[in-house]
């Protein structure tokens, strides 16, 4: 996992880049229409301060959080997914709009199907970024094992949508629909992701 954040008013600090080996890459645009978007998350923690940010690393031992860590890596190998993005300052639903242009592909999402802690406003939910969450692109043959892998270290993961050929990133709850972005029109992604 490569990555980092730059946090000034907290700490005077970079986060950190980890390098190592790997066989098969869980890359961001490698998703493909009819695949099952998940979303894995830790809900066990709190808001960090008023921030948009869920806290559930602080309170963990090192094992913990490396345990927890290597679910990703697992999935890669075994080859459960094919594509995959932390869930950043985006939020759920941007960090999965960004992974669905990053394919070329659409999404629908339904709202309902989303898991968040019960003490948290939906709204607000939403928008959070958590100590722990993704983003993964998976075959719907695949969804069972990729959900045992992340509930046996005690984080949810439940499919909440699916990548479609379509340029619209459709949400529905209930009986509504509406169309957050459209990618014939406009664009989150900035800059070259490469093949």
């Amino acid at each position: 996992m490569v990555g980092g954040h730059y946090l000034p008013e907290e700490t005077a600090g970079v986060a950190t880049a980890m390098v190592g080996r790997a066989t098969h890459l869980l890359r961001c645009f490698h998703g493909r229409p009819g695949q099952w978007l998940m979303v894995a998350v830790d809900l066990e923690g709190r808001q960090f301060k008023d921030y948009l940010q869920w806290d559930s690393t602080s309170f963990r031992t090192p094992q913990d959080l490396q345990s927890k860590l290597a679910v990703l890596p697992m999935i890669a190998e075994l080859q459960l997914a094919t594509a995959a993005r932390d869930i950043s300052n985006a939020g759920l639903i941007g960090t999965l709009a960004m992974l669905a242009e990053a394919s070329e592909c659409g999404a629908r999402v339904d709202l309902n199907s989303i898991p968040k802690p019960y003490n948290v406003d939906f709204s607000k939910w939403i928008k959070m970024f958590p100590g722990y969450g993704f983003i993964l692109a998976v075959d719907p043959e695949h969804a069972g094992k990729v959900q045992a892998l992340f509930q046996k270290e005690q984080i949810t993961a439940q499919v909440i949508g699916e990548l479609t050929e379509d340029p619209n990133i459709v949400l529905h709850s209930e009986e509504e629909t509406a169309v957050l972005f459209n990618w014939s029109r406009e664009s989150l992604v900035v800059g070259d992701y490469g093949g």
